[in-house]
């Protein structure tokens, strides 16, 4: 009886023991089957992304913003000498500051904003200072929109770029001045708004307008350039509208 007793035992651990690598072999199965489908998901999604040119407006979170019509722009004035402006419907005044922008929706590039300007002391050149800049990235926050900005440090101590003034802006797609003039104008469209330009110039294939005004802070300037300038002028749209000061 013993004997049967004992063989019982060891045949009931056998089976435990079976039934328990039965169940390991069956969670390995699921694991490696989870496995396989998460390389191929990844590999599918790899594929569809390089091969489809509308793949990254797809995945992508921010969403398009509509253009926002002249006429529903609160400008204060249609004068461009104001330097005033409108970036995805707010309204600004050119010289604007960072804070400026990010109250429109806009940030500095993480990277840009931590770039630190030489305080003008230490750049001195022949007896004059020799002010430090940086050109940075404006990204929307939540929308698809970006352009960039030259910033310069005029204090006396070392700067982030965040923190510096605007010197420079590159208009984007929701840019227009307070005219209507935007990057979808023409070259007509912008003479017959804007005059004869105080400066042109022409450089290989790319001509810009040049159209000075006196303001409190100094000389600012609004440029309108054109490339491929070669093929002619008629009907041809503006490819950058630059804000910029002395």
């Amino acid at each position: 009886m013993e004997e049967n007793t004992e063989r019982d035992e060891v045949y009931e651990q056998f089976m435990q023991d079976l039934q328990a690598k039965k169940k390991r072999r069956v969670k390995s199965t699921i694991k490696e089957v989870i496995m396989v489908v998460i390389v191929l998901g990844v590999i599918g999604f790899v594929v569809w992304f390089l091969t489809d040119p509308e793949a990254s407006e797809k995945v992508s979170l921010r969403k398009e913003k509509e253009p926002v019509a002249y006429a529903d722009i609160p400008f204060t004035t249609k004068d461009v000498s104001s330097m005033e402006f409108a970036i995805a419907g707010k309204v600004m005044t050119f010289p604007c500051t960072t804070t400026d922008l990010y109250d429109a929706g806009y940030s500095m590039n993480e990277s840009d904003a931590k770039i630190m300007l030489g305080k003008p002391a230490s750049l001195m050149i022949d007896g004059y200072k020799a002010y430090e800049t940086a050109i940075c990235k404006m990204e929307a926050r939540d929308f698809k929109g970006e352009f960039d900005v030259s910033v310069i440090n005029t204090g006396t101590k070392e700067t982030a770029a965040v923190n510096c003034p605007i010197q420079t802006i590159w208009s984007d797609e929701q840019f227009m001045l307070c005219n209507g003039l935007s990057q979808a104008s023409t070259y007509e469209e912008i003479l017959a708004a804007m005059g004869k330009p105080d400066e042109e110039k022409e450089i290989s294939s790319m001509k810009d307008l040049y159209y000075e005004y006196k303001t409190n802070i100094g000389t600012c300037t609004i440029i309108f350039s054109f490339r491929g300038t070669y093929t002619g002028m008629e009907g041809k749209t503006c490819d950058r509208i630059r804000l910029t000061r002395d």
